[in-house]
């Protein structure tokens, strides 16, 4: 379980690796990538309908859709310029 949780952290942050880069190919195609925290409000919303609790955030290997939304408003004022 402890190599788990480890390894679930390390893809946690290759996941925000991943979401940063991805806002930069978004701005860079001329999209807006505020809309990424549309898009995240919707997961949050679907996992709270199929009962998705917080456990199974903390043992997945995807960082919480809060996280991520924090994240992007973080990155926002920096990829706009």
């Amino acid at each position: 379980m402890g190599i788990t949780l480890i390894q679930n952290q390390f893809d946690k942050s290759c996941e925000n690796h991943g979401d940063n880069i991805g806002l930069q190919l978004v701005r860079g195609a001329g999209f807006d990538p505020a809309a990424a925290i549309k898009a995240f409000q919707e997961f949050e919303l679907e996992e709270k309908r199929h009962g998705i609790g917080s456990v199974s955030a903390f043992l997945g290997n995807h960082p919480l859709n809060s996280s991520r939304i924090k994240n992007v408003e973080k990155l926002l004022p920096i990829i706009r310029n």
